[in-house]
């Protein structure tokens, strides 16, 4: 009988002892003490005809391919009020969305999710395609890198597009690395296009990074 006990106390300090260990190791990886890790999408057609009563049917935009965590932002967010799939362009492949009618400003996609699994913002965040045109890199806590780019967009009719993207990252104990530095950080994509066929859009990315010297710093 007092075996018996002996076992049964040994098995729960046990339990303890491995669940405690797996917690701290969990946490280690994971740094629960950094900014929580999210992402806003918002994407905005509009149409940039002079008519107020002329409403715009049958139409279809052509977008770049937003990629979070190796996976495409539809994955992430429902689509309402459009078709959508990827095609092949003479740029790659593109996001393809139609609608039948363009009441005022048709929104594609608004929404914000926590928890996204991103900890490298300066590579899993991708937009493509896209050509940079210039990049800056200024201050030191925090490091704000700063890139300007173009992307082509197609539109069917007179149309005005707005894509943002805002992704922040979380801490882990050995990503990411910028310039030998670990940091957390958030980034802001915003691009802008506005005409008729295929266009360039004006992107701007802003990334801002902390650096840190611990895996506990915030």
């Amino acid at each position: 009988m007092k075996k018996s006990k002996i076992f049964l106390i040994i098995l729960i300090i046990s339990i303890l002892t491995i669940v405690g260990v797996l917690g701290f190791t969990y946490l280690l990886l994971t740094g629960p003490f950094g900014p929580p890790k999210h992402m806003s999408m918002s994407i905005v057609v509009y149409s940039n005809s002079p008519v107020i009563d002329e409403t715009p049917t049958n139409v279809t935009v052509m977008i770049p391919m937003i990629y979070i965590k190796n996976k495409p932002f539809y994955s992430y967010v429902n689509i309402k009020g459009w078709d959508y799939e990827v095609v092949k362009t003479k740029y790659g492949e593109m996001l393809r969305l139609h609608t039948n009618k363009l009441l005022g400003d048709k929104v594609v996609c608004n929404v914000r999710i926590v928890d996204v699994p991103v900890v490298e913002i300066n590579k899993e965040v991708r937009i493509t395609p896209s050509y940079v045109a210039n990049e800056s890199v200024v201050g030191t806590h925090p490091i704000i890198r700063t890139v300007n780019y173009t992307v082509p967009i197609y539109t069917s009719h007179n149309l005005t597009v707005v894509i943002s993207v805002s992704v922040c990252s979380g801490i882990s104990l050995f990503e990411p690395i910028y310039d030998g530095m670990k940091y957390c950080g958030c980034r802001v994509d915003r691009i802008i296009a506005s005409g008729r066929g295929w266009i360039h859009g004006n992107g701007t990315t802003k990334i801002e990074m902390y650096p840190r010297k611990h895996w506990y710093d915030l």
